[in-house]
């Protein structure tokens, strides 16, 4: 038996290793078919699902480019197919309002948000945009995922609702006007010493008269306020004087149910635009929800304070509190958290969200800090008027710190230069 050469050796080895290398070929190459086909299963799963979603979604990269959209959004538009891929924002619908959105959110950093805005065209619609920034972890912007959710159809029935309540709210004011002259009259004729139960059933009715005056007066309030008429003119208004009005119109109530009403103001006064009568409005109410769920002998204070970029209203009570899976229904009109039958406080349930309304109206916010038996607290926040000397001061630090930054840069330089001349040397 000749013995192999060496030469003959070196090609068998090779030809052992290649067909190892193959074989490790093949491994790679069924792992990476069976990984690529979980992947097109994964992306089938995505497009169903984004094809499947009911409302319009869009995504935008950071130049407010169109990447991609779904079937509802094209129907939404009103447009074929992919016609608006490759397109700017701006060209493919007149979305009031959204363009701002995205900006105010690109400065202020944030990730997520929902607005409220209005697609113009043939039809108007009213959407409500959920927008989430992509790439959340990374510090610069990748783009968009914008969720329209069309409530037009809610907005309009909504309207309806709101117009049927202050048309019967003005045809029942008239007649409970003359109810009231007449009783009055009637009062006023009435020899004083009218037999007990007749003074007692003459009361009654007076009290009876007054609630349904109330809550006439309050469904035409929230009617006014929704519509926020040109007449309603913002001025530059002192908040301790609004406080003061509000608490001054309360005490009565606060007296009647044996509750003490404490204002605590600061020595600084604070300003906001303001429609006066409207934002007194909203502390009245506050203040009387806040009596009538107080125990008799307790307390409600109401204070002003002050932040870096917001001016707050506070009222404290110390009542009956809200169950935490309440506190999301309170503002919604006409929702009392007690039944009808058991409750003990008159009234529709429209105070509160007259507080929401008056407030939004006035670019604010309100928060709801409660648990029972402990008590409530409402926050009104507002943004801070800034003055002249405010923006100046602004524009100090930005340009203290736009010159830091610049100093730093400039020592960091020179740092390096001084190291490249030394290596040099």
């Amino acid at each position: 038996m000749q013995k192999k050469s060496k030469t003959d050796k070196d090609t068998s080895l090779m030809q052992q290793q290649v067909l190892a290398y193959g074989k490790d070929l093949a491994k790679i190459y069924a792992k990476e078919k069976a990984k690529r086909k979980e992947l097109e299963i994964a992306n089938d799963k995505l497009q169903v699902i984004f094809e499947s979603i009911p409302d319009g979604l869009l995504i935008i990269d950071a130049n407010y480019i169109v990447q991609s959209a779904n079937q509802a959004l094209y129907k939404l538009l009103n447009v074929k197919s992919a016609s608006i891929s490759g397109k700017k924002l701006n060209d493919i619908a007149d979305f009031q309002g959204l363009g701002v959105a995205l900006m105010e959110m690109e400065h202020g950093k944030s990730v997520t948000g929902s607005h409220h805005i209005i697609l113009s065209g043939n039809t108007k619609h009213d959407l409500i945009a959920s927008i989430s920034r992509i790439g959340r972890n990374e510090e610069k912007n990748a783009g968009w995922v914008i969720l329209f959710r069309d409530i037009t159809h809610q907005k309009r029935i909504e309207n309806m609702k709101d117009e049927f309540i202050s048309i019967i709210s003005h045809e029942i004011r008239t007649p409970m006007t003359i109810i009231s002259s007449y009783l009055s009259l009637l009062r006023e004729e009435l020899p004083e010493d009218i037999p007990e139960p007749l003074a007692g059933f003459f009361d009654e009715i007076e009290k009876a008269n007054h609630r349904l005056n109330r809550t006439i007066a309050e469904m035409i309030e929230m009617s006014e306020i929704e519509r926020e008429t040109p007449l309603f003119i913002r001025k530059k208004t002192s908040l301790s004087g609004i406080l003061k009005e509000a608490v001054a119109k309360a005490k009565p109530s606060a007296a009647e149910h044996r509750v003490k009403v404490i204002l605590r103001l600061p020595k600084k006064r604070m300003y906001i635009k303001a429609v006066a009568s409207q934002l007194e409005s909203a502390v009245y109410h506050l203040l009387i929800n806040g009596i009538n769920f107080s125990h008799s002998g307790g307390r409600i204070i109401c204070s002003l304070e002050e932040t870096k970029t917001q001016i707050q209203i506070k009222i404290r009570d110390y009542g009956q509190g809200i169950p935490s899976r309440e506190i999301p229904r309170i503002f919604t009109k006409f929702y009392q958290i007690e039944d009808y039958m058991t409750r003990t406080v008159d009234g529709l349930g429209l105070g509160l969200p007259l507080v929401k309304q008056i407030v939004s109206n006035h670019g604010g916010k309100i928060a709801v800090k409660s648990a029972p038996g402990k008590g409530s607290l409402f926050t009104l926040k507002f943004p801070k008027v800034q003055t002249e000397a405010d923006i100046l001061e602004e524009q100090v630090n930005l340009l203290r710190k736009r010159l830091s930054a610049e100093h730093k840069q400039s020592v960091a330089f020179a740092v390096d230069l001084k190291e490249l001349l030394k290596k040099g040397k």
